[in-house]
């Protein structure tokens, strides 16, 4: 596995923020059509792209042949300022996957948030260009009242959800599935809490077989 460490510039009014992020992919001298770009968990809880979860569906990917970075949302790692209200982390994933199309020139881009991250992404939808899809993993429907998810998106999604999650019932987000007005999401059960211990493998598989589902960028 070839892994490349960089940092992602974040412009704002009052400062600039760096953003420590991964690119790892089998073989760096072939072209690949998509990229998938993985947000960690809340991070006042621990929550870093180490988080086991992170780790495991990236490995899951790239040695099937879909590269992946990872980043640390602002204040977590080397990734420089403090932890915002999920505005700010928008911007750090809004920033990386303008960096992912730039500088790394990848074409297509699939989303992927375990926990915070995921209402990170699809907060943010509508702003990423070249979004070929999105997973969902535990996702925390009105965990920040302010970060609304956004049901106008247009791709395919797909979330995955513990049986056993007693943080963010399975239930919360079977209630919201019907909301989204341009698509049908498909939610798949996992038997497990809301860690994913054990689990990382068998999550990275269901989101790998969704990625092939929906094949390459047009």
């Amino acid at each position: 596995m070839h892994t490349d460490e960089f940092m992602v510039k974040v412009h704002s009014d009052t400062e600039n923020i760096l953003i420590e992020a991964r690119l790892f992919l089998i073989d760096k001298n072939r072209d690949y059509p998509i990229v998938c770009v993985i947000c960690h968990p809340y991070s006042q809880w621990g929550g870093s792209m180490n988080n086991n979860l992170v780790v495991g569906v990236r490995n899951q990917l790239v040695k099937s042949g879909y590269p992946c970075i990872t980043f640390n949302f602002r204040g977590v790692g080397k990734s420089t300022g403090k932890m915002g209200t999920g505005v700010e982390e928008q911007q750090d994933l809004q920033a990386i996957c303008t960096y992912a199309q730039k500088i790394f020139h990848f074409t297509s881009l699939f989303l992927i948030g375990y926990s915070y991250g995921g209402l990170i992404c699809l907060s943010s939808a509508l702003h990423i260009e070249n979004l070929t899809g999105m997973s969902l993993i535990s996702y925390p429907i009105g965990f920040v009242p302010h970060i609304q998810p956004d049901y106008e998106i247009d791709v395919p999604l797909l979330f995955l959800h513990g049986k056993q999650d007693d943080i963010i019932p399975i239930q919360n987000v079977q209630q919201i599935i019907h909301r989204f007005h341009r698509i049908e999401p498909i939610l798949i059960p996992i038997s497990t809490d809301h860690f994913y211990n054990g689990k990382e493998k068998e999550a990275g598989i269901k989101i790998r077989e969704f990625i092939d589902l929906i094949g390459p960028p047009k």
